[in-house]
């Protein structure tokens, strides 16, 4: 990607982020992608159409080191999506205790 760059604002006509849409995916064929976005430059704050964070996604795909990176990059951790769920919230519905306790670590409410 010498030279270019990223639109971390762009969205596809079903309001999804090329981020938002690599954490969405199986953890394991594209959390590298989801990773590489985030190193260069993608929008780590966008919401997709239904309000849900990128973190959000990550963490209900068990996403722990894509979760870490948002973080380490000063994602939001407590944007609430269309029906109120947060990252958190989501951690304890799908039991990711692992994921709980690093957003809770890092101020999630």
């Amino acid at each position: 990607m010498r030279g270019r760059t990223i639109d971390g604002k762009a969205k596809s006509r079903d309001d999804q982020t090329p981020l938002a849409l690599a954490a969405a995916c199986e953890r394991n064929e594209e959390e590298p992608i989801a990773l590489f976005l985030v190193a260069h430059g993608a929008d780590i704050n966008a919401q997709n159409g239904n309000g849900e964070s990128v973190l959000e996604i990550a963490v209900g795909r068990d996403q722990f080191d894509l979760a870490e990176q948002l973080i380490a990059r000063g994602v939001n951790v407590n944007t609430t999506d269309h029906d109120g769920n947060t990252a958190l919230s989501v951690a304890r519905k799908f039991d990711h205790p692992f994921m709980e306790k690093l957003l809770m670590k890092n101020g999630a409410k």
